[in-house]
């Protein structure tokens, strides 16, 4: 196997370890028994557990938030809902894939994974936020790009309506505390936001 490829490996198996188990859960020995690699190899890969947690958390980080703005820019809501239905099934069916079985990972196990790896790394929170401004920024164009289509009551303002969209989805990610069924948590989003977005309408 490629350096590459094995690096690939013990990211995947980690962080799936601290889904499971969460950031302070998780041993050299755990990891050593999950990937069956000696202790050495593991640090000739990674600097130390510490830099492995951040970098498996990170590497999960950008594929959870990640929106293309190119694609985006031009969006309207409802086109900005199919979207990220569209991106959030093509996560949950790779990441149930990889992550469920022994040890159940429920949603809301990745935002507190994340969540505990902010408190532990800086580089790391400073990338949640910026991942966090960038989606609120790429919603308030959408809304301003539905606006402009005539979509929209006059009155909507872009800033609390982006901000309300991107508040209904943390809410459901929180509230669906031990889903790991994706159609559901699919459905919860395309109604809540849906639903918003009627308010908004003309």
């Amino acid at each position: 196997m490629k350096s590459a490829e094995t690096r690939e490996v013990i990211i995947a198996k980690v962080f799936k370890l601290l889904l499971q188990r969460g950031y302070k859960g998780v041993s050299i020995s755990d990891i050593q028994q999950e990937t069956g690699m000696a202790r050495g190899l593991l640090y000739h890969y990674f600097g130390g557990k510490e830099q492995l947690f951040v970098e498996a958390a990170t590497r999960y980080l950008q594929e959870f938030f990640f929106i293309d703005l190119e694609r985006a820019k031009h969006f309207t809501i409802g086109e900005m809902i199919r979207y990220m239905l569209e991106r959030y099934a093509d996560i949950m069916a790779k990441s149930f894939g990889n992550f469920a079985g022994e040890g159940k990972v429920s949603i809301r196990d990745y935002d507190f994974l994340f969540y505990q790896v902010t408190r532990e790394d800086a580089a790391f929170a400073l990338a949640y936020e910026q991942y966090r401004a960038r989606e609120l920024a790429v919603w308030k164009m959408v809304v301003k790009n539905s606006i402009s289509a005539g979509e929209l009551r006059n009155e909507a303002d872009p800033d609390k309506s982006a901000a309300c969209f991107v508040y209904l989805l943390d809410g459901i990610w929180m509230n669906i505390v031990n889903e790991n069924k994706p159609g559901a948590f699919l459905i919860r989003i395309e109604e809540a936001l849906t639903d918003y977005y009627r308010l908004l309408r003309k």
